[in-house]
């Protein structure tokens, strides 16, 4: 990921510029500005003013919010969470024959009696071993509302990283890196990213076990997640603490 982001600093600042007093995370902050003119009149404004990176985050926001001032003041509208069904799965058609899909890439040949059952784009739910149509489901499903599992922490990289063991099911685990949907957290080499860091480790070490809901992966390839701790949504609270910004 660090790399990637070094290629992306490379492409936008192809000629070495003169030191601005700006970090790193600074220029990483900045590099959501499409437009060069504008990167250089925010990072200005950034040493003027003393911005931290968070800071500069929140200013880009604010102008793009600039059209919309009912929403600017007051503040980003919390995350649209759908808190899924764990053991719910869509059918689909690999290589000629139906599987279910667990998510992950991760899939399960029918069985015989099974495939004369369902057909693709069904949505099943798993119950005592036994496979039941979800009535009224389409293959429109939300995909967050198919794709729920429940997981236990492993590590916490950062405020919006961890590791996790996944519970597809069927007696099937995958250890995946997940990304908190919606939201950035600082970086773990700042103060604030170290705080970040710590609250989530706190949320998640008297939790037994979690529940996480997928949408889709990011540029990095891990999956962006709905983390459940019973019913708190923990994406929203590390931003409603503070601890984290917003992010489309």
């Amino acid at each position: 990921s660090e790399l990637y982001r070094m290629l992306e600093f490379a492409r936008a600042y192809p000629i070495v510029v003169p030191s601005r007093q700006l970090s790193w995370s600074h220029y990483q902050a900045l590099l959501a500005l499409n437009d060069s003119k504008e990167r250089e009149v925010f990072a200005e404004e950034a040493v003027r003013q003393g911005w931290s990176r968070n800071q500069i985050r929140e200013e880009i926001r604010k102008r793009r919010l600039s059209k919309n001032p009912e929403e600017l003041a007051s503040g980003p509208p919390p995350l649209v969470a759908q808190k899924g069904m764990p053991d719910t799965y869509r059918i689909v058609t690999l290589e000629g024959r139906l599987q279910i899909d667990l998510g992950f890439s991760n899939y399960l040949e029918l069985s015989k009696k099974d495939a004369k059952r369902f057909k693709e784009g069904d949505i099943v739910r798993a119950s005592k071993g036994k496979l039941e149509l979800v009535k009224g489901a389409t293959e429109f499903l939300v995909p967050l509302q198919i794709f729920s599992y429940r997981a236990t922490v492993l590590e916490v990289t950062d405020g919006d990283t961890f590791w996790a063991l996944v519970d597809l099911g069927f007696g099937i685990t995958t250890k995946q890196q997940l990304r908190l949907r919606g939201l950035d957290a600082p970086e773990i080499e700042s103060a604030e990213g170290k705080e970040a860091k710590v609250f989530l480790e706190k949320e998640l070490k008297n939790a037994p076990s979690i529940t996480i809901a997928t949408a889709k992966s990011d540029k990095y390839d891990r999956y962006l997640v709905d983390l459940w701790i019973g019913e708190t949504f923990i994406n929203q609270k590390l931003i409603d603490k503070n601890l984290a910004i917003k992010v489309e």
